[in-house]
Parts: structure tokens; sequence; C-alpha cells
């Protein structure tokens, strides 16, 4: 429940960077994320979780879908398309779901995310995410969109 926390505070950052206040509303709510985060890292059932696979496929994922996109002009839905195949023929079902939601952070406009580097960071912080939330929304449409999306929105967030 707690990744929905960020999107609300890039965009209370967004509407209220105007006004006074607006960069503390932002930073309380993104330290609340960081505080159910690290409640969800002192459950037994999530300690040792965080896999280096998940953060490996989730960056290569994000990378290599990212690249197709725009580096070599396929666009993001190809891109998205031969990633996620890929993954699903090659990887386990777990990790190619990991690819899949890293491959909606690939999927990102050049104009938005102008450089590689900060997809790869983006498809890391998806992979640790994932990895926390895995029990989360099951069943419920929408949860990798959501993840791919607060992932770019933490990447933009800081740089």
């Amino acid at each position: 429940h707690l990744v929905l926390l960020l999107p609300v505070a890039v965009l209370s950052y967004q509407k209220l960077q105007d006004m006074q206040g607006g960069l503390v509303v932002c930073m309380l709510l993104l330290v609340l994320y960081v505080f159910g985060l690290s409640q969800l890292l002192r459950t037994p059932e999530k300690a040792g979780r965080l896999t280096l696979s998940s953060v490996v496929i989730g960056c290569a994922a994000a990378v290599v879908t990212y690249l197709l996109s725009v580096q070599w002009g396929y666009g993001p839905f190809v891109g998205s398309a031969v990633v996620g195949i890929a993954a699903a023929r090659f990887l386990s079902l777990e990790h190619s779901i990991i690819a899949y939601a890293a491959a909606f952070v690939g999927m990102s406009s050049v104009v938005t995310v102008p450089e590689v580097w900060m997809i790869a960071l983006a498809g890391v912080i998806i992979g640790v995410i994932y990895d926390f939330t895995s029990d989360c929304f099951k069943g419920i449409g929408g949860k990798l969109g959501t993840l791919a999306a607060s992932s770019v929105l933490v990447v933009l967030f800081f740089f």
C-alpha cells in the first residue's frame, strides 16, 4: 500500500511547488514511504527476501527496453514486448514478472528520462520494491505499472 504514497508525494510537490510548504508535504510523504518500507524489512517473512537477481534483472530489463525503444528506434511497445517475451521464455515466472515490470520503466520517454543511467537506477529500484511488495495487491490490475511509475518518480525526484 505504501507504493501509492510515492506518486502522491511527487504530485503534491508539483502542484504545491509555487506555494509555501509544497516541499514539506512532499518530504513528509517520502518519509512515511521510507518508514513503511523499513517496517516491511522488519517482518520475518520479508527478511532476506531481497535478492541480487531481482536487482540485476530489473536493471537489465529496464535498460534493454530503453535502448530498444530510444537508441535503436524500435519504440516503447516493441522494446517492452521483446523484453517481456524473452523474459517469459528464458526466466522463471517470478523473475519474468520483475523483468516485465522493469520493461515498463524502460518505456519512459527520452524527454522525461534523458539518460540511460537514470533508467538503470529506476530498474534497480523496481527490483527492490517488487521484492518488498510481492505479496501486496495480488489479483489487482495495475501493480506493475504503479511500481514502474514509482521507480521512475523516485529517480526524477532526486535527479
